[in-house]
């Protein structure tokens, strides 16, 4: 199992993962492993945040989507919010 994107704080911990999904994600041996992927990090505790791979946000957009439950660093971003 992989994952697109592992959102982390600065201290590593898992705040979100990002799954870029794009058409082959309409096909039921797709479907299935996408739900097995989602039961899996929903007993891990872990946050999914699916998105569409021809329709990305931009970072603003992002963090807005992962706002309500921890701020998110981006590294290179001089306005990230400080984790720690």
């Amino acid at each position: 199992m992989s994952a697109d994107f592992v959102i982390c704080a600065k201290d590593s911990t898992v705040l979100a993962v990002i799954e870029l999904d794009d058409a082959t994600h309409e096909r039921a041996n797709r479907k299935a492993a996408d739900d097995k992927k989602d039961r899996a990090l929903t007993a891990a505790g872990l946050r999914i945040v699916r998105m569409q791979a021809k329709a990305l946000p931009d970072e603003v957009a992002i963090r807005s989507m992962i706002a309500p439950q921890s701020p998110v660093e981006c590294a290179g971003s001089a306005q990230a919010p400080n984790i720690g």
